[in-house]
């Protein structure tokens, strides 16, 4: 079971709860929760019980720079289509090896 942060709207729909509850509901701090009952997140991944959400991380992973270039090159590059900056990657890469 996760622990799951709803707006009022949310909570209302999925309780029955008054203006009165809500208005305690925020006054309670994280330190006062009891999280004994919550399972460890690491413990539940290596049990595969749980997954993680997003891309998996690649080994080698790409930088955002700045560089400056004519516009006429510019204009040139995109006029080629889509995926322009991963040939421009591809011949940085073409012209250090």
């Amino acid at each position: 079971m996760a622990i799951v942060r709803m707006t009022d709207e949310e909570i209302k729909k999925k309780y029955p709860v008054t203006s009165k509850d809500l208005k305690l509901i925020r006054k309670i701090k994280d330190a006062q929760i009891d999280y004994s009952d919550c399972p460890d997140v690491a413990e539940l991944l290596a049990k595969g019980q749980a997954r993680r959400v997003g891309r998996p991380k690649k080994e080698y992973t790409k930088r955002t720079i700045s560089i400056r270039l004519y516009d006429y090159d510019l204009a040139a590059l995109r006029k080629s289509g889509r995926g322009w900056q991963t040939r421009i990657s591809d011949l940085v890469s073409e012209q250090i090896k």
